[in-house]
């Protein structure tokens, strides 16, 4: 019986011997292995180093003076902005220190108050606290009181209102001047001269005044314009004792050139160079406004109001043409 234990034992501790010296071979063919891998590592780091180095080139002077002058622009940058945390922090730390004070101040003028307060009696206290309401309202009537002054004081805007002294308009009697005014543009329509023609071309015909009836002529072009006139007799008892323009139309031909308001309004312009011959005292001038020209219409009367001149505005629609005929009206002027 002792010896089959004894057996057990002995054969318990071959197995424990075999067991540890398979563990130790299993660890020291594991250290071979890793010995080996890290043998080979140096060698191929080292020829991919070496090769890299032969591959590359080192960097040039102008480079690493960049890179230097870089590196130290990015540690300016960043002790600037440190010291502005820095003046950030003790800007803030000031104005926690007021305000803490500030606090305070606060928290010992309430508490004094309170003391007073608790000293009195109750009828004290009601005047106490009537006195401190009227304080404050007085101080809320001077604070509007500043506020209204300060309002007083400053000056309203003041609005131009433009008038003329004779709103009142009246029938043009006597001499006129004329333009159109078309696109924003103004352009000077010299009926006077047309008209001149038209009497140049009638002498040559005066001893035929029976043929005259219903005769179309034109004269022109002066200026862009053509004036295309119908011409019609007068008669007295049957007996022919003159002639006159029945109706006429101005008719623009060409480009029309003109000028815009604002150079219109100029010293050397064409519209004060057709003005200049006529007197403001006996000449109407009359604006022949299209739609598209209101505002340049309102622009020129103005200025022909502060030089003198009385105005007639003749509103046309679209696409009709300045004209006149003895059945037609006399212009307005202001």
């Amino acid at each position: 019986m002792r010896r089959d234990e004894h057996s057990q034992i002995e054969s318990a501790g071959q197995d424990s011997f075999l067991d540890v010296t398979t563990n130790i071979v299993g660890i020291l063919i594991v250290l071979v292995m890793v010995v080996g891998m890290r043998a080979q590592n140096p060698i191929v780091a080292s020829g991919a180093a070496g090769a890299s180095t032969a591959d590359s080139k080192a960097p040039t002077k102008d480079e690493l003076e960049s890179m230097a002058k870089t590196a130290a622009a990015v540690e300016y940058e960043t002790n600037r902005i440190a010291e502005e945390a820095e003046a950030v922090d003790r800007e803030i730390a000031g104005r926690s220190a007021e305000r803490e004070e500030l606090a305070t101040m606060i928290a010992a003028a309430e508490k004094q108050i309170a003391d007073q307060r608790a000293k009195l009696g109750s009828a004290n206290q009601e005047d106490f606290d009537l006195r401190r309401q009227i304080n404050e309202s007085h101080a809320i009537v001077d604070r509007d009181e500043a506020y209204l002054n300060e309002i007083k004081s400053e000056k309203p805007a003041v609005q131009e209102v433009r008038h003329y002294p004779t709103p009142i308009s009246r029938t043009v009697i006597g001499h006129e001047v004329h333009f159109q005014l078309l696109g924003g543009r103004v352009t000077y329509v010299p009926i006077d001269d047309f008209i001149d023609d038209v009497r140049a071309n009638l002498r040559g015909s005066a001893g035929d005044l029976v043929n005259i009836a219903d005769k179309v002529g034109v004269v022109g072009p002066r200026n862009g314009f053509e004036f295309r006139y119908t011409m019609d007799v007068v008669t007295d008892r049957g007996h022919v004792v003159g002639i006159r323009t029945r109706e006429f139309q101005v008719v623009p031909v060409g480009i029309q050139q003109g000028e815009t308001v604002q150079k219109a309004l100029g010293q050397r312009s064409e519209f004060r160079t057709a003005l200049t011959p006529h007197s403001p005292r006996d000449t109407t001038v009359t604006l022949w406004v299209y739609p598209d020209s209101f505002d340049a219409y309102r622009q020129l009367k103005e200025e022909l109001h502060n030089i003198g001149y009385a105005t007639a505005g003749r509103p046309l629609p679209n696409g009709v043409l300045i004209g006149g005929s003895d059945h037609g009206t006399k212009s307005s002027a202001q």
